[in-house]
């Protein structure tokens, strides 16, 4: 996340209601607290509990600013939630024995919109870990491939649910046939999120990787031997279909339930 302090507009969108989120996926993640104590110097801190609007930060050793920082004064929130830089006004207040908790305002604002258009999606994905070391392309086929069902579709990634949680530093081989569109038989993603729902099952955003980033995620050595196919996802490739993707939500804005792929 960057460090410039976000802004609201308060005739540019009315934002979200706090309590439509599920705060409780940020537990374990990083916030950026902004604040008039330490202006233009946003605090780095760790939630580990959140329940009723609150935060509860971790308290380390190593982060004298936060114990530092006055109880009861209004800060401004900085946090990723569902791949989107979100932020909201709060106020901290520390308890009597030390601890940070910041109590977060009821709405919360966006703080860019969302790159690419999300839709329902119930399609089949087949999915496969790539090893970290040690891969080569003769051996795709002797993967542990496994099958799951979508949760939502955009042109830079998907959500679905899986039995085990990953890592986000996890990549995958996708295999993901759609027939409205122009989409690559294989292509690699990387796990951005991945976060314990209800049924016990794991829900995982996974972001596609396309040509152009090839490098920033892959070494030279690795890139010798995955096979080419898996990098043709391009930059236009992925513009052309949020296109196709945007206007099918405007077409059927009363009828989004459906899916895009039905």
């Amino acid at each position: 996340m960057s460090q410039t302090a976000p802004t609201i507009s308060k005739s540019s969108s009315p934002g979200i209601d706090r309590s439509s989120l599920d705060l409780g996926r940020l537990v374990g993640r990083r916030v950026l607290i902004y604040s008039m104590q330490y202006p233009g110097r946003p605090l780095i801190a760790r939630v580990v509990q959140s329940e009723d609007g609150k935060m509860f930060l971790e308290r380390t050793a190593n982060n004298a600013d936060l114990d530092n920082l006055v109880t009861n004064q209004k800060v401004t929130v900085k946090f990723e939630y569902k791949q989107q830089e979100v932020s909201t006004s709060a106020l901290f207040k520390r308890t009597d024995g030390g601890h940070a908790t910041i109590v977060l305002g009821q709405t919360v604002q966006p703080l860019k919109r969302r790159r690419f258009m999300r839709v329902p999606c119930q399609q089949p994905i087949n999915l496969a870990v790539l090893p970290a070391t040690g891969f080569r392309k003769s051996k795709i086929k002797q993967l542990r491939w496994i099958q799951t069902n979508l949760a939502d579709f955009a042109s830079g990634g998907v959500l679905l649910n899986i039995n085990n949680c990953l890592q986000e530093t996890t990549y995958l081989f996708v295999s993901l046939k759609l027939q409205s569109c122009d989409f690559p038989k294989l292509l690699l993603g990387k796990v951005r999120h991945c976060h314990q729902v209800d049924s016990g099952q794991f829900r995982v955003g996974l972001e596609f990787i396309i040509s152009e980033n090839k490098r920033d995620h892959f070494s030279r050595s690795l890139l010798e031997n995955l096979p080419p196919s898996a990098l043709e996802y391009s930059y236009l490739h992925r513009k052309s279909l949020n296109g196709h993707v945007s206007a099918w939500m405007l077409r059927n804005s009363q009828k989004k339930e459906q899916g895009y792929f039905k």
